[in-house]
């Protein structure tokens, strides 16, 4: 063996083989990790993409089902026919749905299962004995802290029943914070800041846009059925549902021979609408009224919170009120009331006494168009007074704003924008928004159904016409435009080859009528008072007579010279500030309301 001074040449061979080896594993390990971290990666990137799939799925799911509109709840109800209601109650606890994720506890009082609202679904077996009709009551509590709808989705044996299922609203309560408020700087009243007043609550799950009346109704097979709710949006609190078979209230007639038929009293009591103890939004608020002096509380010259009602338009919109008779006995209700917002057309309020509605006129109270202030009340199917049988004691009042008479034709109209607006895309895409007028597009052919579906739509008009005509008596003008459109449309038909000379009419007439459908949904009504009175007790008159119109106006004109009615009022302290604002008289004491709870309580700063 050769010596060079240094080690042996094989003694370094085999440390270069070391080290190499060293490295060669080290560089193994290193690969083994990086790919093992790799697929980790890909596996939890695989899961959170499925996961947000499932989400979009889900998602998609709910929002194709409402945007359905060829399984309606009406085609529903079509489809199932005419069908015996249920004969059983059956009630659900918490106890009886399973949460993915989520236990029962107890909130509130009552066990419950909280969902935070975003997707969280509770799913049932539910046995039924005999097949019918029933409908469905949520026990539900608002969880505060979102002025929100909840929204929640229902379904039926992995499927929602209708398209409307997809997205139903639970409402919230609220009331006044305060007593109206009397500002000592100026004398004026202001209306009190609006708050939510959570609570359990138990509501039938209906539509709430005007389109249908009542709760909604499912149709159950003998056996068993998987019921399953998801909530949508802002959470709550759920404490269970009931499926029982439809109410339906007795006629008139058949209601007062339970307990005989009304006898004359001496009992009347008035009381303020403004004065409200639940309300289910926040809007429905008290204003001021100066335009009768017969509006209590009246002053001449300063501001009073003295109704109720100014955006009491929307269905499903409800006020209540507490009252109190003092014997066993029939009692009528009366409202004093202005609706100058329909012209020619009457609004209408479902009325129930302690949550129940006592028989079936109460469902489409009818207030008649109003310029100035008159008096409704119920009444029987021939026009005349009608009376509720009320125990002595305390009892609770609610006006809910409904579409009454008009219900089938708002539905029926909505279809035919629908179809409409869809048969004008189908022709501009074949003439264009601007049709060469010289050029035969032969739409009859080119768009499947064209005369089939401006015959129906015309159809449509003419008995909506017929129906807005008879509830108005034949007064105002709001059933002229359906009118005129179901002749275009059947001019259409009779001569197909002039639609594209007529688009622009065509589309503009559909706008219209989107329009006033939306004007027919709406039902105003402004309230002052109500009275509770006995048969046979005259009632407080409505309107003014001549010479208390003459003394108002000449007082309020005198009295314009010397009140300021620009200023809103202030608190004095020993450091004050003027605020000027450009806007109107409620904005204003908005504002004035948050400077009084906030700004001056904080920096003892007068505005």
């Amino acid at each position: 063996m050769l010596f060079c001074g240094k080690e042996p040449v094989s003694m370094a061979t085999n440390k270069y083989h070391t080290l190499l080896r060293t490295i060669q594993r080290a560089a193994a390990l290193l690969c083994a990790g990086m790919l093992a971290f790799s697929i980790s990666s890909f596996r939890e990137f695989s899961a959170l993409a499925d996961s947000e799939e499932t989400e979009r799925a889900s998602e998609d799911r709910f929002t194709a089902s409402l945007m359905d509109r060829e399984h309606t709840y009406a085609s529903y109800l079509s489809q199932i026919g005419p069908q015996p209601d249920g004969t059983e109650e059956i009630s659900l606890d918490v106890s009886a749905f399973r949460a993915e994720g989520i236990e029962p506890a107890e909130y509130e009082g009552t066990e419950a299962l909280l969902f935070p609202g975003e997707g969280e679904s509770a799913e049932a077996v539910i046995t039924v004995k005999k097949a019918g009709v029933y409908e469905i009551a949520l026990q539900y509590y608002p969880v505060p802290g979102s002025s929100r709808e909840i929204e929640i989705g229902l379904e039926l044996d992995d499927a929602f029943p209708f398209s409307e299922a997809a997205a139903i609203v639970l409402e919230r309560v609220w009331r006044d914070e305060t007593e109206i408020q009397t500002d000592p700087t100026t004398g004026n009243q202001y209306s009190p800041r609006q708050i939510e007043c959570p609570m359990w609550l138990t509501s039938l799950l209906k539509n709430r846009d005007g389109k249908y009346q009542g709760a909604y109704r499912l149709y159950l097979t003998e056996g068993e059925h998987t019921l399953r709710l998801t909530a949508l949006q802002t959470a709550f609190a759920f404490g269970g549902c009931t499926l029982s078979p439809p109410n339906e209230p007795p006629a008139y007639a058949d209601y007062i021979k339970t307990h005989g038929k009304p006898a004359d009293g001496e009992y009347r009591q008035t009381y303020e609408a403004e004065r409200a103890s639940l309300k289910s939004d926040q809007t429905l608020s008290p204003s001021g009224d100066r335009t009768s002096p017969n509006t209590s509380p009246y002053d001449v010259a300063k501001i009073r919170m003295n109704v109720i009602g100014r955006n009491w338009n929307s269905p499903a919109q409800w006020i209540e009120w507490e009252f109190s008779v003092p014997a066993d006995g029939y009692y009528r209700f009366h409202f004093r009331y202005q609706q100058d917002g329909v012209k020619g057309l009457a609004t209408h309020r479902i009325l129930t006494i302690d949550g129940e509605t006592p028989f079936r006129e109460a469902e489409t109270l009818r207030f008649p168009y109003t310029e100035g202030w008159a008096s409704a009340g119920l009444q029987d199917g021939e026009g005349q007074d009608a009376a509720v049988w009320l125990e002595a004691g305390s009892h609770t009042l609610r006006l809910e704003a409904t579409s009454g008479g008009l219900t089938e034709s708002i539905r029926s109209l909505d279809n035919v924008v629908y179809n409409l607006n869809e048969l004008y895309r189908q022709i501009i895409m074949i003439t264009g928004v601007s049709p060469d007028k010289y050029q035969d597009y032969a739409l009859e052919a080119s768009v499947p159904g064209l005369l089939d579906t401006l015959a129906a739509a015309a159809s449509s008009l003419r008995e909506a016409y017929a129906d807005v005509s008879d509830l108005s008596g034949g007064k105002g003008n709001y059933a002229e435009l359906l009118s005129r459109f179901a002749y275009q449309l059947e001019d259409f038909v009779e001569e197909s080859d002039t639609i594209d000379l007529r688009l622009t009419e065509f589309k503009d007439n559909i706008s219209a009528l989107s329009a006033w459908l939306l004007d027919m949904k709406q039902q105003p009504l402004l309230l002052d008072s109500f009275t509770v009175s006995s048969p046979g007790v005259s009632l407080p008159r409505a309107e003014d007579s001549f010479w208390e119109k003459v003394k108002h106006e000449v007082s309020a004109f005198f009295v314009s010279f010397f009140e300021d009615y620009s200023a809103v009022g202030f608190e004095a302290k020993s450091e004050n500030i003027t605020l000027w604002l450009n806007s109107g008289r409620d904005q204003a004491q908005v504002i004035k309301s948050m400077v009084s709870d906030m700004f001056t309580p904080q920096t003892g700063i007068g505005v």
